[in-house]
């Protein structure tokens, strides 16, 4: 199973519900504590992780292109 998460749709009452990702939250409920193993990734890690390996790759590319 993947990581707890809300899904935020507006056809649903309330406007959102809760897809279980860890075994406590498909047992007992939305009001269970997550016991996912794992921290859950955050769009801040990715767009970090992204611009990360972007930085890589540029400075691969000026390597690779030698001085001018």
């Amino acid at each position: 199973m993947g990581r707890c998460r809300w899904v935020h749709d507006d056809d649903v009452p309330g406007g959102k519900f809760l897809v279980p990702g860890c075994m406590n939250r498909a047992v007992h409920g939305d009001d269970a504590d997550c016991q996912c193993p794992d921290d859950p990734e955050t769009v801040d890690d990715r767009i970090a992780a992204m611009q990360a390996k972007i930085a890589e790759l540029e400075a691969s590319i000026t390597e690779l292109r030698g001085p001018r």
